[in-house]
């Protein structure tokens, strides 16, 4: 069957043929991992060995590796293939520790014919991480079973220890005692729109409803790292706080500033004829996020940016000492970078393992407003409607994406532990495809394929099109864990996409959304 989002997202998408084999949400079906069967060399022009143990002063070969992708790109660079053959980059065992981003540009495409490799060696297991590892915790807290470690000067919004996500440290569900509070008046700006006033916040007042550590907003420490986050109906905001002022009894309700332009945006959606912020806004608190007096309970973690200090409560079994901590840190893994007038082209991925990647962007002031899937407004100059839409929209990060890529084959690799969309396909994007994977454990969507922007909905070029891509016998779960408005694949503006016999459960919207 097909599966279709209601909305402004439906309109001018053309798709070829679509064949979707979906899984119940919250299945117990143990899903395979990706097969990979790795490319045959008889028509190879050269082969480069890469090692996290590795020397980039070595010669590449297989008993002298590289021990970086930057250090293969630039031998590849050197390499004229006859035509038809393909350049092999064979990735040792182990994990490499990215830096940065792994950034390809046209100059790194395949040529005469041929593609460009980057692939398991094999029988071996090649991750590349984004992720730093946290050792040498202490007990900072012994009530409460809270261990810190020293980060230095990092922001991340993942933690994971022994493969399993952490929960940023968070209250209880719709806590008592809060009230977003957004007011307009009708015509208040002279042009007969819509115009905020006072109050303009999340009022409050202290009750023993909650618990007492958090339940006096007043005394939170690190406010501008608070978030105030509302789930209602397909959208999600995070919108980040600026200041707090006190609850005094019988003189004032305490009130919660937001941080814009987030709050303006999340309070655009209102409801017709009343000119209030409704069910699409943020009409309701229904948690607070990211402050260390929310810490309390196994598994929740929070990053004090001001102090470098890491904070966890471990979960029953786990020993700080010997646990694998990884805190993500890099945005992108790959960055495939062509352009309009030079398409990036002819590359493969397979057998490879992406993990331990954040996005940083609703840590700005610009939060997390969603309009709808993944995509989200930032900035100002929006106006409010009553329509739950608005058309100027950004596309969540993706942790490995392309922009005006051509015959690029993602094949048999694993997508885990990511904080964005995992895999982004953007503008430009033709006959690619994307098969045999494992999408686990994502923060966003696991595939987006192309776009809203105006370049996508009207392009001028046959360049910009995004069109003629396969999405296929991939497997996707736990897709949207930080953000739960997004599908586990999402087609924007394409033509001719083929989306078939992936299996999908355990999302917490809409598995495909077009």
């Amino acid at each position: 069957m097909t599966t279709r989002t209601p909305g402004l997202f439906l309109t001018a998408l053309l798709v070829a043929a679509i064949s979707v084999m979906l899984g119940g949400c919250n299945g117990t079906t143990s899903l395979p991992g990706p097969s990979f069967a790795p490319s045959p060399q008889s028509q190879t022009a050269a082969t480069f060995w890469v090692s996290p143990v590795g020397n980039d002063a070595a010669e590449g070969t297989f008993s002298a590796p590289f021990q970086t992708l930057e250090r293969a790109r630039q031998a590849v660079r050197t390499v004229t293939p006859n035509p038809g053959q393909d350049i092999v980059v064979n990735l040792r065992g182990g994990t490499y520790r990215m830096g940065g981003s792994f950034i390809l540009t046209p100059e790194d495409s395949g040529r005469n014919g041929g593609d460009v490799v980057y692939r398991a060696a094999p029988g071996e297991h090649p991750v590349l991480s984004g992720a730093t590892r946290v050792e040498n915790w202490s007990l900072a807290d012994a009530s409460l079973n809270i261990y810190r470690a020293y980060v230095g000067d990092r922001l991340a919004r993942q933690l994971y220890v022994n493969g399993k996500r952490g929960i940023r440290a968070r209250t209880e569900d719709v806590p008592s005692g809060f009230l977003p509070a957004y007011v307009y008046v009708p015509g208040g700006n002279g042009h007969g729109e819509p115009e905020p006033i006072s109050p303009n916040g999340i009022e409050f007042i202290p009750t023993a409803l909650n618990p007492a550590r958090w339940s006096d907003p007043s005394t939170w420490t690190n406010v501008t790292d608070i978030e105030s986050v509302c789930v209602t109906q397909w959208k999600m905001m995070r919108v980040p706080l600026a200041s707090v002022t006190p609850y005094i009894p019988l003189v004032q309700t305490g009130l919660i500033v937001m941080q814009e332009p987030a709050w303006f945006n999340a309070n655009l959606f209102l409801i017709e004829y009343l000119l209030v912020p409704g069910p699409w806004s943020m009409w309701q608190a229904t948690w607070f996020e990211n402050a260390y007096e929310f810490l309390d309970e196994p598994g929740e973690f929070y990053l004090n940016r001001s102090s470098g200090y890491l904070y966890y409560i471990p979960r029953a079994g786990e020993n700080l000492a010997t646990a694998d901590v990884e805190l993500p840190s890099i945005e992108v893994l790959v960055d495939g970078l062509g352009d309009v007038d030079r398409p990036i082209k002819n590359l493969r991925f397979e057998g490879l393992t992406f993990t331990g990647a954040t996005w940083l962007g609703p840590s700005s002031a610009n939060g997390y407003v969603c309009d709808q899937s993944g995509f989200f407004l930032t900035g100002y100059g929006h106006q409010p409607n009553v329509i739950g839409h608005n058309p100027n929209d950004e596309r969540t990060l993706g942790n490995v994406k392309f922009r005006y890529a051509h015959n690029i084959k993602i094949i048999g690799n694993i997508f885990e532990h990511l904080g964005g969309a995992a895999l982004d396909f953007d503008t430009g994007c033709q006959n690619n495809t994307i098969s045999d994977n494992l999408f686990e454990d994502i923060a966003s969507t696991g595939i987006v394929l192309g776009g809203i922007s105006p370049i996508d909905a009207h392009p001028v070029r046959p360049e910009q099109v995004v069109r003629d891509n396969t999405i296929t016998n991939n497997n996707l779960r736990e897709t949207g864990r930080d953000y739960v408005d997004t599908a586990a694949i999402y087609l924007g503006f394409t033509t001719r996409t083929l989306v078939s016999h992936n299996s999908i459960y355990d999302c917490p919207w809409s598995g495909i959304a077009i």
